[in-house]
C-alpha cells in the first residue's frame, strides 16, 4: 500500500449541511435511512437519502453537535442537491439548513498525538471545544478534523492516500454524477450499519426494506484490483470475457503496485472473469474487510 503521507495533491472536497431547530431530528427520521434517536455522541453513522423508488440521492454521515443541532458530512458535489431535498419538507419544520461554508474538513491519516483523545472505533466521533473529529474505517487509524480553521502543525493527508484507504475500506460516497442510481443495499450500505431496518417509514423505506427481505439485490459493490497504471474513470464499464456489460467504476485508486477500485457489479458475475471494457484488462476479485451482512445501527450504537 502507498504511504499514507507520500503524496500532496488537494483535498476530495467533503461539504457540511447543518439542520438546526427542534424539528431537526423529526425531519431527518422521515427522509433518512439513519435512526435519529441514536444519532448523539460519540454514535456518528452513516445515513442515505432515497427517492420513493429507493435509489440513492447521497449518502454520508451524519454528527448530532446540538440538542437539536445535525451535521450532514458530504461530498460537496451533493450538498445542494441534499439541501433541495430536504427544503422541500423544511417548511412543515421547525428547522433550518444552512451549507456550512466556514468549515474545514481535513483528512488525516495516523496523525498520532493530537493533545487529547480521539475517537476509538469508526462511526464515532468526539468533539473538544469547536472542533469535531470522526473515525473513518481504514487500514490504518484515519479521521476527519471539523472546524472553522485548519490545523497546519497535523500533516492532512493526500487525496489519493485517503481515497486508497477508502477503497480498502469499502466505502463509497455518491458524488454528484451517481445520484439516484443504486439502491443503498448495491453500496453495501446495510453491512455497514447505514441503514436502521427497525426504525419505520422514510422516504424510499418499502422499496429498500422489500429488497432486503426478499433478497432482491442483484448487484453489489466489489473491490477489484488491476494492474499499476490502469486507466480507470467513474463510471467506467465492466464486463465479461464475451462483452456483456455487468457492472460500472465507481472510485479508483493506485498503490504502489496495483490500482485498486470499487464498483457496482451483477453479483451473478463474479464467479467469472471480470474485465475493464475499454482496455479489455482483466481484474481481480479482492476480499472486502466486512461480510455482506446486515448489521443494524442499533446494534452499532450499544458499543
Amino acid at each position: 500500500m502507498t504511504d499514507p503521507t507520500s503524496t500532496s495533491v488537494p483535498d476530495a472536497p467533503f461539504a457540511i449541511v447543518e439542520l438546526d431547530g427542534p424539528g431537526s431530528a423529526t425531519l431527518l427520521q422521515g427522509q433518512s435511512s439513519a435512526a435519529i434517536d441514536l444519532v448523539r455522541p460519540p454514535f456518528a453513522p452513516l445515513i442515505a437519502f432515497c427517492t420513493p423508488k429507493g435509489r440513492m440521492i447521497a449518502n454520508g454521515q451524519i454528527i448530532a453537535v446540538g440538542e437539536h443541532r445535525f451535521w450532514l458530512l458530504l461530498d460537496a458535489g451533493l450538498a445542494d442537491t441534499v439541501m433541495t431535498h430536504l427544503k422541500k419538507f423544511a417548511a412543515f419544520y421547525k428547522t433550518e439548513l444552512t451549507l456550512r461554508s466556514d468549515l474545514q474538513v481535513q483528512k488525516l491519516i495516523a496523525p498520532g498525538d493530537v493533545g487529547h483523545p480521539l475517537p476509538d472505533l469508526p462511526f464515532q466521533m468526539q468533539q473538544h471545544d469547536d472542533i469535531v473529529w470522526l473515525r473513518h474505517p481504514g487500514e490504518h487509524a484515519r479521521f476527519l478534523r471539523i472546524a472553522t480553521t485548519r490545523d497546519d502543525a497535523l500533516e492532512t493527508a493526500s487525496d489519493a492516500a485517503w481515497r486508497l484507504e477508502d477503497v480498502d475500506a469499502g466505502l463509497f460516497f455518491l458524488d454528484g454524477e451517481q445520484s439516484e442510481q443504486w439502491l443503498p443495499q448495491m453500496l453495501n450500505w446495510e453491512a455497514l450499519g447505514g441503514i436502521s431496518f427497525k426504525k419505520g417509514c422514510y422516504t424510499g423505506q418499502e422499496v429498500v426494506a422489500r429488497a432486503h427481505y426478499r433478497g432482491q439485490v442483484k448487484k453489489r459493490l466489489v473491490h477489484l484490483s488491476g494492474p499499476r497504471g490502469l486507466a480507470l474513470a467513474s463510471n467506467d464499464q465492466l464486463s465479461t470475457e464475451d462483452g456483456k456489460r455487468v457492472g460500472s467504476v465507481m472510485v479508483a485508486a493506485e498503490s504502489d503496485t496495483t490500482t485498486e477500485l470499487l464498483a457496482v457489479v451483477n453479483v451473478s458475475a463474479l464467479d467469472a472473469t471480470v474485465y475493464h471494457d475499454e482496455s479489455r484488462t482483466a481484474l481481480t476479485l479482492a476480499p472486502l474487510p466486512y461480510t455482506l451482512e446486515r448489521v443494524d445501527p442499533e446494534t452499532l450504537a450499544a458499543g
